[in-house]
């Protein structure tokens, strides 16, 4: 299956089951030499009532984002959020890749 516009050629689907599989897909992004890379292209699914990102999934790539980051660093199989919490900087629109 071909990737989304706006995404590198090597990015890898990283949404294989449950929840993830249910909002993304999320992929892992060419990481270029610096720290490893998250991100999505914004669907329709993604989209709040105002027309932009929800802010839902951005919480929700944050968190897979930092899951990931803290098991590898940890060297952990699994691991669960205690608490996360965020500001919004920009709304994000319909196709834009979102890191």
């Amino acid at each position: 299956m071909p990737l989304s516009p706006g995404l590198p050629e090597d990015a890898e689907d990283i949404s294989l089951r449950g929840f993830n599989k249910s909002v993304g897909p999320l992929y892992s992004l060419p990481d270029d030499g610096g720290p490893p890379r998250l991100g999505f292209v914004v669907a329709e699914k993604h989209m709040n009532a105002a027309g932009t990102v929800h802010g839902g999934m951005l919480m929700a790539l944050a968190d897979v984002s930092m899951g990931r980051t803290s098991r590898l660093i940890a060297e952990a199989e699994i691991g669960s959020t205690v608490a996360l919490s965020c500001d919004f900087l920009a709304p994000g629109r319909l196709g834009d890749l979102i890191e």
